[in-house]
């Protein structure tokens, strides 16, 4: 069966070689859509006989026009990043909810403080996500109207980007979704802080937070985790996690 992923600008994926350690087998492949119109890489993967697809920056927020069913993530997120061909229906579901609480599973407890950066697909993901696990979440993004009316009507609080630095401060969660290195929380104390950033390549927070003795959780973490649930829903088939990890350990 043919599976993919649909984005624009992506060449430097790790997705199909995680796809490769999970399975390693001839019978599924996984490429690579790199398209810059929506419309015509889902067209593609249509009239190719894709099963199922992944879908990333930045046709998250926008593919749902195109869907018939969606799985209660999706639904509650209003992101998907994951479509699966089934007749002549598209159903949708979101597996990066499960790369948050996989990542931060064991770090976080009830009650803390979580500060998500950026409101695209991943971070109202990782909103809803935090917000499950029992954490008091506020959301920061350059555009309020884009993310305080979902926000309020959710229960979490909303942070003008501008703000950024004096919210991080109070928060004991920070989850990095935006899709570009920054200097927004440059001279952060990160000592007490547990910070999880969904980029993997060119991450910002890193080499500060593990300077100053903060927990650091890399996108990698969050990748392995969203892929084994996307697989999984994919094939059927239990992917091979620990050779996933192992693959994932040499980047």
């Amino acid at each position: 069966m043919r599976f993919g992923l649909l984005g624009e600008s992506i060449s430097h994926s790790k997705s199909p070689q995680l796809f490769k350690a999970a399975y390693n087998s001839k019978r599924d492949t996984y490429e690579l859509l790199d398209f810059s119109s929506l419309e015509k890489g889902l067209e593609f993967a249509l009239l190719n006989d894709f099963k199922g697809i992944n879908v990333t920056t930045p046709f998250k927020e926008d593919i749902d026009k195109y869907v018939d069913v969606y799985d209660v993530y999706s639904e509650r997120i209003l992101a998907i990043n994951l479509l699966m061909f089934e007749g002549e229906k598209i159903h949708a579901f979101n597996t990066d909810y499960f790369g948050v609480t996989g990542s931060l599973q064991g770090y976080v407890k009830m009650g803390m403080s979580a500060l998500v950066i950026g409101y695209g697909g991943a971070g109202k993901a990782a909103a809803v996500a935090l917000q499950d696990m029992g954490l008091d979440v506020t959301v920061s993004n350059r555009e309020a109207f884009k993310a305080e009316p979902h926000t309020i009507s959710k229960g979490m609080g909303y942070c003008n980007l501008k703000d950024v630095m004096e919210c991080a401060k109070e928060s004991d969660v920070i989850v990095d979704t935006l899709p570009v290195k920054h200097t927004l929380l440059s001279g952060l104390d990160f000592s007490n802080k547990i910070v999880l950033e969904a980029r993997y390549k060119n991450p910002s927070l890193n080499s500060a937070v593990k300077r100053e003795g903060g927990i650091y959780i890399s996108g990698i973490a969050w990748l392995i985790n969203q892929a084994v649930y996307s697989f999984l829903i994919f094939t059927g088939r239990k992917p091979n996690i620990e050779a996933m990890e192992k693959m994932a350990a040499n980047w």
